[in-house]
Protein backbone atom coordinates (compact mmCIF):
# COMPACT_ATOMS: atom_id res chain seq x y z
CA UNK A 1 0.00 0.00 0.00
CA UNK A 2 1.29 3.67 -1.11
CA UNK A 3 0.61 5.79 2.11
CA UNK A 4 0.42 9.60 1.82
CA UNK A 5 2.16 11.78 3.70
CA UNK A 6 -0.58 14.39 6.07
CA UNK A 7 -4.41 14.76 5.77
CA UNK A 8 -6.18 13.49 2.75
CA UNK A 9 -9.98 14.72 1.27
CA UNK A 10 -11.91 12.15 -1.25
CA UNK A 11 -13.79 13.18 -3.67
CA UNK A 12 -16.92 11.45 -5.23
CA UNK A 13 -18.65 11.93 -8.82
CA UNK A 14 -21.16 9.63 -9.81
CA UNK A 15 -21.93 10.28 -13.20
CA UNK A 16 -23.95 8.63 -15.68
CA UNK A 17 -21.72 6.13 -16.79
CA UNK A 18 -19.81 5.20 -13.52
CA UNK A 19 -18.00 6.49 -10.24
CA UNK A 20 -15.37 8.10 -9.72
CA UNK A 21 -13.24 8.77 -6.73
CA UNK A 22 -10.10 10.86 -6.11
CA UNK A 23 -8.03 11.35 -2.84
CA UNK A 24 -6.75 14.57 -2.50
CA UNK A 25 -3.90 16.41 -0.85
CA UNK A 26 -4.19 19.89 1.38
CA UNK A 27 -1.87 21.13 -1.92
CA UNK A 28 -4.22 19.62 -4.24
CA UNK A 29 -2.10 17.20 -5.46
CA UNK A 30 -3.71 13.77 -5.94
CA UNK A 31 -2.41 10.90 -4.16
CA UNK A 32 -5.01 8.55 -5.95
CA UNK A 33 -7.58 7.93 -7.76
CA UNK A 34 -10.18 4.56 -8.69
CA UNK A 35 -12.92 4.68 -11.69
CA UNK A 36 -15.80 2.04 -11.69
CA UNK A 37 -18.56 1.58 -14.71
CA UNK A 38 -21.90 1.55 -13.67
CA UNK A 39 -22.46 -1.35 -16.20
CA UNK A 40 -20.56 -3.56 -13.87
CA UNK A 41 -23.51 -3.38 -11.36
CA UNK A 42 -26.50 -3.79 -14.19
CA UNK A 43 -27.79 -2.37 -16.83
CA UNK A 44 -29.82 0.43 -15.14
CA UNK A 45 -28.13 3.72 -14.42
CA UNK A 46 -31.09 4.95 -13.33
CA UNK A 47 -31.37 2.62 -10.06
CA UNK A 48 -29.82 4.32 -6.89
CA UNK A 49 -28.71 0.97 -5.53
CA UNK A 50 -26.14 0.81 -8.75
CA UNK A 51 -25.35 3.82 -8.00
CA UNK A 52 -24.33 3.03 -4.61
CA UNK A 53 -22.60 -0.50 -5.47
CA UNK A 54 -20.60 1.12 -8.07
CA UNK A 55 -19.53 4.29 -5.26
CA UNK A 56 -18.73 1.58 -2.69
CA UNK A 57 -16.35 -0.41 -5.19
CA UNK A 58 -14.76 3.15 -6.05
CA UNK A 59 -13.92 4.35 -3.00
CA UNK A 60 -12.68 0.77 -1.58
CA UNK A 61 -10.70 0.29 -4.38
CA UNK A 62 -9.14 4.46 -3.65
CA UNK A 63 -8.67 3.10 0.00
CA UNK A 64 -6.53 0.11 -0.79
CA UNK A 65 -3.91 2.84 -2.45
CA UNK A 66 -3.69 5.21 0.30
CA UNK A 67 -3.23 5.88 4.36
CA UNK A 68 -6.52 5.16 5.44
CA UNK A 69 -6.03 6.91 9.00
CA UNK A 70 -5.10 10.46 6.57
CA UNK A 71 -8.73 10.54 5.13
CA UNK A 72 -10.61 13.44 6.99
CA UNK A 73 -13.41 14.31 4.53
CA UNK A 74 -15.35 13.18 2.32
CA UNK A 75 -17.93 15.16 -0.57
CA UNK A 76 -20.24 13.42 -3.57
CA UNK A 77 -20.76 15.20 -7.06
CA UNK A 78 -23.81 14.36 -9.00
CA UNK A 79 -25.45 14.84 -12.26
CA UNK A 80 -27.35 18.23 -12.22
CA UNK A 81 -31.14 18.15 -12.03
CA UNK A 82 -30.95 14.23 -10.91
CA UNK A 83 -33.66 13.90 -8.49
CA UNK A 84 -35.30 11.02 -6.50
CA UNK A 85 -38.24 10.84 -3.79
CA UNK A 86 -37.43 8.77 -0.77
CA UNK A 87 -39.09 8.08 2.35
CA UNK A 88 -37.89 9.12 6.16
CA UNK A 89 -35.49 6.88 6.30
CA UNK A 90 -33.58 7.90 3.06
CA UNK A 91 -34.75 4.10 1.02
CA UNK A 92 -35.92 5.18 -3.02
CA UNK A 93 -39.77 5.50 -3.18
CA UNK A 94 -39.63 5.44 -7.20
CA UNK A 95 -37.06 5.69 -10.08
CA UNK A 96 -35.20 8.78 -9.86
CA UNK A 97 -35.60 11.41 -12.37
CA UNK A 98 -32.21 11.98 -14.54
CA UNK A 99 -31.13 15.39 -14.97
CA UNK A 100 -32.29 15.39 -19.05
CA UNK A 101 -35.54 13.59 -18.30
CA UNK A 102 -38.72 15.80 -19.42
CA UNK A 103 -41.64 15.99 -16.95
CA UNK A 104 -44.64 15.27 -18.92
CA UNK A 105 -47.15 17.14 -17.16
CA UNK A 106 -48.83 20.41 -18.47
CA UNK A 107 -50.28 21.56 -15.29
CA UNK A 108 -46.68 21.62 -13.33
CA UNK A 109 -45.28 23.37 -16.33
CA UNK A 110 -47.97 26.04 -16.66
CA UNK A 111 -47.60 26.41 -12.36
CA UNK A 112 -43.94 27.09 -12.81
CA UNK A 113 -43.89 29.25 -15.97
CA UNK A 114 -46.38 31.46 -14.27
CA UNK A 115 -44.62 31.99 -10.52
CA UNK A 116 -40.66 31.61 -11.35
CA UNK A 117 -38.96 34.79 -12.61
CA UNK A 118 -37.86 35.07 -15.84
CA UNK A 119 -34.37 34.18 -15.32
CA UNK A 120 -34.88 31.04 -12.96
CA UNK A 121 -32.72 27.81 -13.77
CA UNK A 122 -36.28 26.34 -12.22
CA UNK A 123 -38.27 26.74 -15.12
CA UNK A 124 -38.65 24.15 -18.14
CA UNK A 125 -39.76 20.12 -18.38
CA UNK A 126 -36.32 19.06 -17.74
CA UNK A 127 -35.75 21.63 -13.86
CA UNK A 128 -35.51 20.30 -10.60
CA UNK A 129 -38.50 21.95 -9.08
CA UNK A 130 -40.91 20.47 -12.10
CA UNK A 131 -39.51 16.56 -10.82
CA UNK A 132 -40.24 17.75 -7.10
CA UNK A 133 -43.58 18.97 -8.00
CA UNK A 134 -44.14 15.19 -9.57
CA UNK A 135 -42.77 13.21 -7.10
CA UNK A 136 -44.56 14.46 -4.00
CA UNK A 137 -47.62 12.89 -5.09
CA UNK A 138 -45.85 9.88 -4.35
CA UNK A 139 -46.97 7.45 -1.49
CA UNK A 140 -44.63 7.73 1.40
CA UNK A 141 -42.50 10.54 0.82
CA UNK A 142 -40.54 12.36 2.85
CA UNK A 143 -37.98 14.50 1.45
CA UNK A 144 -37.11 14.98 -2.42
CA UNK A 145 -33.45 14.63 -2.96
CA UNK A 146 -30.69 15.33 -5.77
CA UNK A 147 -28.86 12.54 -6.29
CA UNK A 148 -25.57 13.67 -4.50
CA UNK A 149 -27.25 14.55 -1.72
CA UNK A 150 -28.39 10.71 -1.68
CA UNK A 151 -25.12 9.52 -1.93
CA UNK A 152 -23.89 12.04 0.70
CA UNK A 153 -26.42 10.54 3.06
CA UNK A 154 -25.29 6.96 2.48
CA UNK A 155 -22.28 8.32 4.68
CA UNK A 156 -23.61 10.56 7.12
CA UNK A 157 -27.04 9.25 7.46
CA UNK A 158 -28.42 12.73 6.09
CA UNK A 159 -31.46 12.77 3.84
CA UNK A 160 -32.24 16.18 4.86
CA UNK A 161 -29.66 18.51 2.86
CA UNK A 162 -28.33 19.75 -0.06
CA UNK A 163 -25.44 22.35 -1.38
CA UNK A 164 -26.46 25.49 -3.40
CA UNK A 165 -25.15 24.21 -7.05
CA UNK A 166 -27.04 21.35 -6.68
CA UNK A 167 -30.16 23.36 -5.55
CA UNK A 168 -30.63 25.83 -8.17
CA UNK A 169 -32.28 24.07 -10.88
CA UNK A 170 -34.76 22.89 -7.91
CA UNK A 171 -35.48 27.02 -7.63
CA UNK A 172 -33.28 28.14 -4.84
CA UNK A 173 -32.42 31.79 -4.83
CA UNK A 174 -28.16 31.61 -4.17
CA UNK A 175 -27.98 35.40 -3.84
CA UNK A 176 -30.34 35.18 -1.05
CA UNK A 177 -29.21 31.98 0.20
CA UNK A 178 -33.07 30.66 0.98
CA UNK A 179 -35.66 29.02 -0.87
CA UNK A 180 -37.75 31.87 -2.51
CA UNK A 181 -41.18 32.54 -1.41
CA UNK A 182 -42.58 32.16 -5.06
CA UNK A 183 -41.65 28.37 -5.06
CA UNK A 184 -44.72 27.50 -2.29
CA UNK A 185 -46.69 29.66 -4.39
CA UNK A 186 -46.41 26.56 -7.47
CA UNK A 187 -47.49 23.92 -4.92
CA UNK A 188 -44.41 22.55 -3.87
CA UNK A 189 -44.49 21.39 -0.48
CA UNK A 190 -41.81 23.04 1.42
CA UNK A 191 -41.15 20.42 3.83
CA UNK A 192 -40.09 17.89 1.07
CA UNK A 193 -37.21 19.83 -0.39
CA UNK A 194 -33.61 19.64 1.50
CA UNK A 195 -32.03 22.59 3.60
CA UNK A 196 -29.05 24.06 1.40
CA UNK A 197 -25.50 24.42 2.57
CA UNK A 198 -22.51 25.95 0.59
CA UNK A 199 -20.33 23.46 -0.93
CA UNK A 200 -17.46 22.63 1.23
CA UNK A 201 -19.57 23.27 4.36
CA UNK A 202 -19.54 21.15 6.89
CA UNK A 203 -22.50 18.98 6.82
CA UNK A 204 -22.14 15.53 9.51
CA UNK A 205 -19.65 12.70 9.97
CA UNK A 206 -19.46 9.22 8.78
CA UNK A 207 -22.03 6.97 10.51
CA UNK A 208 -20.93 4.27 12.53
CA UNK A 209 -21.85 1.44 9.31
CA UNK A 210 -20.43 3.76 7.03
CA UNK A 211 -17.14 3.52 8.97
CA UNK A 212 -16.68 0.01 9.92
CA UNK A 213 -17.34 -0.40 6.20
CA UNK A 214 -14.74 1.36 4.74
CA UNK A 215 -12.41 1.20 7.50
CA UNK A 216 -12.64 4.61 8.15
CA UNK A 217 -12.58 6.90 11.12
CA UNK A 218 -15.93 7.37 12.41
CA UNK A 219 -15.10 11.28 13.20
CA UNK A 220 -14.27 12.01 9.17
CA UNK A 221 -16.35 14.96 7.78
CA UNK A 222 -18.67 14.55 5.33
CA UNK A 223 -18.97 17.71 3.23
CA UNK A 224 -21.49 19.81 1.24
CA UNK A 225 -20.03 18.75 -2.74
CA UNK A 226 -21.40 19.83 -5.93
CA UNK A 227 -22.91 19.22 -9.17
CA UNK A 228 -21.01 17.27 -11.95
CA UNK A 229 -20.64 20.28 -13.95
CA UNK A 230 -19.10 22.04 -11.23
CA UNK A 231 -17.28 19.61 -10.02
Amino acid sequence: MALSTGPLSIGIDIGTSGARAVAMRLDFSIAARSAVPLGRFGQNARDPSVWWSAVGVALTELLSSIDRAAVRSIAVDGTSGTLLPVDGAGRPLAEPLMYNDKVDDDAILAVIAREAPAASAARGATSGLAKALSFQRQPGVAAVLHQADWIAGQFSGRFDISDENNALKTGYDVEARRWPDWIAATGMRMGFLPGVVKPGDVTGKLTASAADRFGLARDVAVVAGTTDGCA
